[in-house]
């Protein structure tokens, strides 16, 4: 086996890397288990940096989940931990009730706060943004609608797509607007 050249890998690399592999799988209705673990390290990466920094906003759930008592911390964190623990602290556990809505929102705050860290977000992080926004309740979501998500209301009725069959779909309707257009529709819009 040849030795390989180590790879050097930024912070914003690795949290984007999480992100994006996490909206992958969601896309593709895989099991919620790996998507929390990727949504929940970017979110807290993302949220450490922002601390450490100075910079962007921290996330909400994860500065709440800090004041939380330590009985109601453990058990919010008890789906992400029995993920990732193999030790004794799990030795009694044998299954947990994962909620993938509570997946999807640390998914959309980790790119929400990673956004606000470094300035831009990718394609791929925008179509779960849409998704996410055109599916969730309103008092979930802050701020105006996004041009993006206006064009896409604007474009069709998404009610009952699966969300590999909406990817398919924005995707057509995002390449015709960079075609006609020449570029992204901008972040803000009214």
């Amino acid at each position: 086996m040849s030795a390989t050249k180590p790879e050097e890998v930024t912070a914003e690399v690795a949290i984007r890397e999480q992100i994006e592999t996490a909206i992958s799988l969601w896309f593709e209705d895989k099991p919620s288990t790996p998507i929390q673990s990727l949504a929940y390290n970017a979110l807290r990466r993302v949220h450490d940096l922002s601390v450490t920094s100075k910079q962007g906003e921290r996330s909400r759930i994860i500065s709440e989940l800090l004041t939380l008592p330590k009985k109601e911390r453990d058990h919010f964190m008890l789906p992400i931990d029995f993920a990732k623990h193999g030790d004794r602290q799990m030795k009694d556990v044998k299954s947990v009730n994962l909620r993938p809505e509570v997946v999807a929102l640390m998914l959309y705050e980790a790119i929400v706060c990673y956004a606000s860290v470094f300035h831009t977000l990718t394609t791929t992080m925008r179509v779960f943004v849409a998704r996410f926004r055109l599916e969730s309740p309103p008092d979930i979501i802050e701020g105006d609608i996004p041009a993006f998500e206006k064009i896409l209301i604007a474009q069709k009725d998404f009610a009952g797509l699966s969300r590999r069959d909406f990817l398919k779909e924005v995707e057509a309707i995002l390449s015709e607007f960079i075609a006609t257009k020449g570029g992204w529709p901008p972040p803000t819009g009214t």
